[in-house]
């Protein structure tokens, strides 16, 4: 008997328990209705059922932690320089934020934060700052380049050189030398254009790393200076596709037109026929294979103001679209030298010299190589001397240049027609001046089979030609 009033006495403790929860557990937001059975939180709207759902408190925060001599409330915008809330106390405190601060030091982007005592701490991860090394060119600097075997057919081809993210193409043959597609100007003038080389572009200096905040990755970073710096070589990939034809638009990019004038201009775009002698211009059947020869004014679209001296191999590189299609630009000093040693290397296929392979050239000035020159300039006369070229066509894939001579600035008449040609650089020597490479066919009947490097002043007119932007990921 004492046994069944002990069960009985458990059992009534037991029921009272479960029975007593859910009226304590239960509560009701909007409303002095009781709530739906089963619910722990039950939110009304005018004695209905709600569809808004719980929102935490909105705020504007503006610091993650507490400024100096100041309270938790001096972290929200909006309240009183003298409202003073105690930190301890409102420790468990969540907010929704709505303000974006991006800095280094106190980066708060919009989500939930509660407050822990010391700190608003996010509930919501967020987007990790955007990094990249800036070269500092206050500090010794050099560029060199790296060639990559292309044929996946060759002995020498080296997937695991190429770029994760390029080699499946690689090995697909798709960066082999030779044509590739044609490209359009703003007049929707076709060129020809082929693929010369592969590779790194090489970079050796001091680099500063720099982080850019901003709560949204798509925005556009504002960058900050981390005090970080190293010394390192930074390998950048490089598609060497340019046009085997010489720029022959009379448009610049943004529409604007380029004036048919040969008087001498340094700040003006001009433009003017290869060895013409008159001010009316010819028929444009006539200079599709010989191009337009434009001042540097017009080659570059005046864009390049960032100084003196980007020739050679000590400068950063000068990336400046000029009067080139979009995605192309006007090629650099070193890109110049880099389309150089890539038909030393490869000659064979942009012409029918073998390869020559080596030595390569550099930064000197005046005329340097072998017969690197002679597989550049193109078999086809446009005068009585023999070009002495060996290049394949335009078509084919050859740089096929023609000896159109150039306007050699102040204004004066045609020079060094059917003998010489020239081609701009994008890269400055002084501040009148810039780099061109210059190919010949004799002087004093003797044989010039490479190639000059020298500069010209910026009211010449001479030919262009284009490399394409290479985008990497």
């Amino acid at each position: 008997m004492k046994m069944i009033r002990q069960n009985l006495a458990s059992l009534l403790i037991i029921t009272s328990l479960l029975w007593t929860t859910p009226a304590t557990g239960q509560v009701t937001i909007g409303s002095n209705l009781e709530p739906n059975k089963g619910s722990l939180l039950d939110l009304k709207e005018v004695d209905e059922n709600s569809t808004k759902g719980l929102g935490m408190p909105r705020v504007k925060l503006i610091n993650r932690i507490i400024p100096t001599g100041e309270s938790l409330a001096q972290t929200i915008a909006g309240n009183a320089t003298d409202d003073n809330w105690d930190k301890v106390k409102h420790i468990g405190l969540m907010v929704y934020n709505t303000n974006r601060v991006e800095t280094s030091t106190n980066r708060i982007c919009p989500g939930i934060y509660v407050w822990d005592g010391v700190e608003w701490q996010s509930l919501m991860p967020h987007n990790a700052p955007l990094e990249r090394k800036v070269l500092d060119l206050t500090k010794p600097f050099s560029q060199s380049f790296q060639y990559l075997e292309s044929d996946p057919s060759q002995a020498d081809f080296d997937a695991n050189l190429w770029p994760a993210d390029r080699r499946a193409a690689a090995l697909n043959g798709e960066y082999k030398l030779g044509p590739t597609p044609k490209v359009l100007d703003v007049e929707n003038n076709d060129y020809y254009t082929s693929r010369f080389y592969v590779g790194y572009k090489l970079k050796s200096g001091t680099y500063k790393l720099q982080r850019s905040y901003k709560c949204d990755p798509s925005a556009t970073p504002s960058w900050e200076d981390t005090g970080e710096i190293t010394a390192e070589t930074v390998k950048i990939f490089t598609d060497g596709v340019w046009t085997t034809e010489s720029m022959r638009t009379k448009t610049m990019p943004n529409g604007n037109s380029i004036k048919y004038e040969r008087t001498s201009s340094f700040t003006e775009p001009r433009y003017y026929h290869p060895g013409q002698t008159t001010a009316t211009p010819p028929d444009p059947g006539k200079y599709r294979n010989m191009g337009l020869m434009y001042n540097w004014a017009a080659a570059t679209g005046m864009q390049n103001s960032s100084g003196n001296n980007q020739g050679g191999q000590d400068q950063n590189d000068v990336l400046i679209q000029g009067i080139c299609p979009e995605g192309w630009h006007l090629p650099s000093d070193q890109e110049w030298l880099n389309l150089e040693n890539g038909v030393i290397l490869k000659t064979s296929t942009f012409s029918s010299v073998a390869d020559i392979i080596a030595p390569m050239v550099g930064y000197t000035t005046g005329m340097r190589g072998t017969f690197h020159g002679k597989a550049l300039k193109s078999t086809t006369p446009i005068g009585s001397a023999t070009p002495q070229g060996s290049s394949k066509t335009a078509v084919q894939g050859g740089f096929d240049a023609y000896l159109t001579g150039h306007f050699p600035g102040g204004g004066a008449g045609s020079s060094d027609y059917w003998q010489h040609a020239y081609f701009w650089s994008a890269s400055r020597n002084t501040a009148n001046d810039a780099w061109v490479r210059h190919l010949r066919s004799k002087k004093d009947n003797v044989d010039n089979p490479g190639v000059s490097r020298i500069t010209k002043v910026m009211d010449a007119l001479i030919n262009v030609r284009c490399i394409k932007t290479t985008v990497n990921n």
